[in-house]
C-alpha cells in the first residue's frame, strides 16, 4: 500500500524468490531517526478516536464486518477469483466472496472500479495467496513516514490484508475508523472480513473510484504503491478482470 515500497520491490527477486522478500542488505539497514513531526502526527491520530480520512469513510463503517448480500448484479464467485489467479488460496477466495458486500458499500460494484480494485489486490496479495507480507518487516524499522516510532514497529506493523496495510500510523488510523484495536492486535488485519474491509476502505478514503472512472490505472497504482513497483504484474491482472467483464 502507499509508501510501503519506497525501497523498491519487484514481482520477483533476481533469484526467483517472492517479490516481498527484501534482500539481506535491506534487512541489515540501521534504523532511521524518526522525525519529531512524524511522532507528533502519530500521537494526534492515536488521540483522535475519529480521524478524518481523505473522504468520508461512510457512517456504516462499523457494520462492514457483518455478512450481507453481495450487492452486485454480477456477484463474484470462487471460480471467478480463481480465474483471476489460479494460485488463489481457498481461504482468501472464500473470504472475498463471502464479504463482497463491502465493495458495494463503497461503490466498487463493477466495471473499471471493481476491475482495477481486484487487479491491485491480486498483485498485493501475490495472486490471492497471502494476506501477510512475506518479508519480516525489519526494513520498515524507524520509518517515520509510516509512523513507526517505537522499536519493533517495523515487524509488528508489516504489510497485512489484501492491500498490505503497513505501518503503525495506518494500523491506528484504520483501526480507529472501524473501531477495531489493530494497534494491539495487528494480526487481525490478516483475517476476513478485515482483510477485505480495510482494502475497500483504503480505496474509498483515497478517492480511487473517481480515478478508476477516468481509466487511470497508473495513478491508482501510484496511490496504492507509492510508486509503480510491479506495474506490469498489476496490468496483467487488470487484463484478466477486464476480460471477465467484472
Amino acid at each position: 500500500m502507499s509508501n510501503k515500497t519506497k525501497g523498491g520491490q519487484n514481482s520477483l527477486n533476481a533469484d526467483g524468490t517472492p517479490r516481498y522478500m527484501p534482500s539481506p542488505e535491506v534487512n541489515a539497514q540501521e534504523p532511521k531517526v524518526v522525525p519529531k513531526t512524524a511522532k507528533k502526527k502519530l500521537e494526534a491520530a492515536e488521540a483522535d478516536p475519529s480521524p478524518k480520512p481523505e473522504a468520508d469513510p461512510s457512517p456504516k463503517a462499523a457494520l462492514l464486518l457483518e455478512p450481507k448480500e453481495p450487492g452486485s448484479k454480477n456477484p463474484l464467485t470462487i471460480a471467478v477469483i480463481k480465474r483471476i489467479s489460479a494460485r488463489a488460496r481457498d481461504r482468501i477466495a472464500e473470504g472475498i466472496v463471502e464479504h463482497q458486500h463491502v465493495l458495494a458499500e463503497f461503490g466498487i460494484n463493477e466495471g473499471p472500479r471493481r476491475q482495477m480494485f481486484l487487479a491491485q489486490l491480486a498483485h498485493e496479495s501475490d495472486g490471492f495467496k497471502t494476506t501477510r507480507e512475506y518479508a519480516s518487516g525489519r526494513a520498515y524499522e524507524g520509518r517515520g513516514d509510516l509512523g513507526n516510532v517505537e522499536q519493533g514497529d517495523g515487524t509488528r506493523y508489516r504489510g497485512r490484508g489484501l492491500i498490505q496495510l503497513t505501518g503503525r500510523f495506518n494500523y491506528t488510523k484504520f483501526g480507529n475508523i472501524l473501531k477495531v484495536d489493530l494497534v494491539n492486535n495487528p494480526d487481525a488485519a490478516e483475517e476476513f472480513p478485515l482483510a477485505l474491509t480495510i482494502a475497500a476502505l483504503y480505496w474509498h478514503t483515497h478517492n480511487l473510484n473517481q480515478v478508476a472512472d477516468r481509466g487511470d490505472f497508473r495513478t491508482v497504482t501510484r496511490i496504492i504503491n507509492g510508486g509503480f513497483n510491479g506495474l506490469a504484474d498489476r496490468q496483467h491482472y487488470l487484463k484478466i478482470t477486464q476480460g471477465l467483464g467484472l
